[in-house]
C-alpha cells in the first residue's frame, strides 16, 4: 500500500455493527413502510379535503343557481307579456295604417248628397245619383277641360226643376261645397205636356277635391278630432224617386 491510498482515521472512533445484514434489510424496509402508510394517509386526508370543499362549493353554487332561477322566472313570465303586448300593438299599427289607406279616398256620399239637397231650391228634385271615386293607389282624375281642375270623386246628378233658370242658378250655388272642384251642366231637357206646367230635366257633373274626403280613419290631431263614420263607398249608384213639382214655387 502506498502512502497515497492511506486514509487517515484520527479522531473517528471505530464502530463495529455485529447485526446479522438480514436484521438491518429488516429494519430498514419496515421504515419504508410506515413512511409509504403515512404518505398514503395524507394523501386520502388531502382528497377526502379535497372532495368535501367540492362538494361544499357546489352545493353553494347550486343555491345560487335555484335562487337565480326563482328570480328570473317572474322576469320571463314579465318579458312574455310585454312580447305578446307588442305583438299586439305592431299587429294593430299594422291594422291602422291598412283602414287609413283604403280609406284615403273614401267620400261620405250620404252626407255629401244631404249637402247638395239643401242648396236645392223648391220645386226641385234630385232624380237620379251617380258616384264615382279614385282608388287609394290612384292619382287624382285628370282636368276634362282646359277650365277644370283635378278632382279625386264625382257626381253625375239628375235632377228636375221648372225652369232653366232654376237649374242654372241651383249649379252656381254648388261652389260653396267643401272641396268643390267644378260643376258643369251637362244637359238640359224640357218635357212640355199641355196639361201640367213644363219640366226640365237637367244631368250635372259636380267633381270634388281631396277636401271632401270623409278621413274616417284618418289619424286625429289637436286640432280635428277623428270623426268615424259608417259610409263606405268609392263607387256607387243611387236612384231616388222623382217627387211631385211643387207647382208654388215656378
Amino acid at each position: 500500500m502506498s502512502a497515497r491510498d492511506v486514509v487517515p482515521t484520527a479522531g473517528i472512533p471505530p464502530r463495529v455493527s455485529l447485526l446479522p445484514p438480514e436484521i438491518i434489510a429488516t429494519a430498514h424496509a419496515s421504515a419504508l413502510g410506515r413512511r409509504l402508510i403515512v404518505g398514503v394517509a395524507g394523501v386520502l386526508a388531502v382528497s377526502l379535503l379535497a372532495v368535501a370543499g367540492f362538494t361544499v362549493l357546489a352545493s353553494i353554487a347550486q343555491d345560487d343557481l335555484e335562487l337565480a332561477q326563482s328570480e328570473t322566472a317572474p322576469l320571463l313570465k314579465q318579458q312574455t307579456a310585454f312580447t305578446e303586448a307588442s305583438d299586439l300593438e305592431t299587429l294593430l299599427g299594422t291594422v291602422t295604417a291598412a283602414q287609413q289607406y283604403g280609406a284615403a279616398t273614401e267620400v261620405n256620399w250620404a252626407d255629401y248628397l244631404g249637402l247638395i239637397a239643401t242648396m236645392m231650391p223648391a220645386g226641385m228634385t234630385l232624380t237620379n245619383v251617380s258616384t264615382l271615386s279614385a282608388a287609394p293607389w290612384q292619382g287624382a282624375f285628370a282636368p276634362a277641360g282646359p277650365l277644370r281642375g283635378e278632382s279625386s270623386a264625382s257626381f253625375q246628378l239628375e235632377v228636375t226643376a221648372a225652369s232653366t233658370a232654376e237649374v242654372t242658378a241651383w249649379t252656381r250655388a254648388l261652389t260653396a261645397l267643401p272641396g268643390y272642384a267644378d260643376a258643369s251642366l251637362d244637359t238640359v231637357s224640357v218635357a212640355d205636356d199641355s196639361s201640367v206646367a213644363p219640366t226640365v230635366t237637367a244631368h250635372v257633373t259636380l267633381n270634388v277635391t281631396a277636401a271632401a274626403h270623409s278621413g274616417r280613419f284618418a289619424a286625429p290631431t289637436p286640432e280635428q278630432p277623428e270623426q268615424p263614420t259608417d259610409s263606405p263607398a268609392t263607387e256607387a249608384t243611387a236612384t231616388i224617386p222623382a217627387a211631385p213639382v211643387d207647382q208654388a214655387g215656378k
